[in-house]
């Protein structure tokens, strides 16, 4: 499925990481997706949360 990130970009991800994402974006959370991994980061800049896509 497609995945709009933080900078505007938009990724094909797995369904189940679709609604996790969702919620941290919703919470203000910056997502970003290198090749191999989808990483969110808190409003203090932490990864708060990885994945492998």
């Amino acid at each position: 499925m497609e995945f709009k990130l933080s900078n505007g970009r938009v990724v094909c991800i797995q369904r189940d990481l679709v609604g996790v994402l969702g919620v941290f974006a919703e919470r203000g959370c910056r997502v970003e997706a290198s090749k191999l991994r989808i990483v969110i980061y808190d409003e203090r800049g932490e990864e708060v949360f990885s994945s492998t896509i």
